[in-house]
């Protein structure tokens, strides 16, 4: 080497050329059941490459954020695991599990069957297990309570995308005894 670190004549130089051989990756995503649409699920999948794995709904009432996936309703869903690779490694394969999502199940108890004819229209009342859910009641498949003396069949049916139930009961309104 020449003063100041410059290479005089009578040094050398050489290249070392170096080759990356880019291998193949899979992708192990077990299969998911069938769940409830109010399940939250962490998915869980890994590269033979040891690469973080991401997810995507293909299809289907879901969502992900992160590993984490959640229902917005009732429905077959397609989720796919991928791995993009990188300089050492080739993409992964695309997995993807299809499975089924069921509304949850509710409790409805409907109430107030037996009421008094007064002239005013008579509503059952409907009580949901978890409480607050929406519910539609027919009266003998009407939407309006009944006002007149009778017996009618009382329809109530959860209206809600994550939760499936219902009830029927038999609303008596009787002619006020003096």
């Amino acid at each position: 080497e020449g003063g100041g670190g410059c290479a005089s004549a009578n040094s050398s130089t050489s290249v070392v050329a170096t080759t990356i051989r880019v291998q193949d990756q899979a992708i192990d995503f077990p299969p998911l059941a069938d769940q409830w649409a109010t399940n939250v699920v962490v998915l869980a999948a890994t590269a033979s490459s040891g690469l973080p794995v991401e997810f995507a709904v293909m299809d289907g009432p879901a969502s992900i954020a992160g590993q984490t996936l959640t229902f917005t309703g009732a429905g077959p869903v397609a989720v796919a695991a991928s791995q993009a690779g990188d300089s050492h490694w080739r993409p992964a394969p695309n997995q993807t599990n299809t499975f089924f999502v069921e509304k949850a199940r509710a409790g409805v108890a409907l109430g107030s069957l037996s009421r008094i004819h007064d002239g005013a229209p008579k509503e059952a009342t409907v009580a949901t297990d978890p409480e607050g859910l929406a519910v539609n009641v027919t009266y003998d498949g009407a939407a309006n309570a009944p006002s007149a003396t009778g017996s009618y069949e009382v329809v109530a049916a959860v209206a809600e995308a994550l939760y499936a139930g219902g009830a029927t009961g038999i609303l008596i309104i009787a002619e006020a005894t003096l």
